[in-house]
């Protein structure tokens, strides 16, 4: 699985993804277009996670108990072009249910945000990377100097 993304932060602070590619192999693509839907929607579903996913605990106990308290990317903010590449391989057929997700928030964050960010040291939204990137390092963005 590899994906980039094309990101940007807006002067009021929004962020904007105008187009993601992703390359999946996942053996032979017995249905390639189920395995399109599936990368299309883990990038709405991973864009939400790191823009508004957080867990947060208020008396020992998480906040958040179901999905009806998690914010999914609205049309307006998910990805506005998404390019699917099925790697052929005769290889048996993979699982397609989720690979799409973990690689997607570095992709998002790795350069066309923390970029924007370190010029800006706002940050653009209260997404939980934002947050714990902050905490962490006391600043948006990593130094790669140590």
């Amino acid at each position: 699985m590899a994906i980039v993304v094309e990101a940007a932060v807006g002067k009021d602070g929004t962020v904007s993804v105008p187009r993601v590619d992703m390359a999946v192999d996942c053996g032979f693509a017995a249905y390639p277009d189920r395995i399109r839907s599936q990368m299309e929607g883990a990038a709405v579903m991973a864009l939400s996670s790191a823009l508004y996913g957080e867990i947060t605990f208020r008396e020992g106990r998480a906040e958040q108990n179901n999905f009806n308290d998690f914010q999914v990317a609205r049309m307006d903010v998910a990805p506005r072009e998404t390019h699917v590449y099925i790697i052929e391989s005769d290889a048996p057929p993979g699982g397609v249910g989720e690979p799409g997700v973990p690689p997607f928030a570095p992709a998002l964050w790795q350069r066309d945000l923390r970029c924007d960010w370190e010029a800006d040291s706002t940050p653009a939204h209260r997404g939980s990377v934002a947050k714990q990137e902050q905490t962490s390092k006391g600043k948006i963005g990593y130094d790669r100097r140590g």
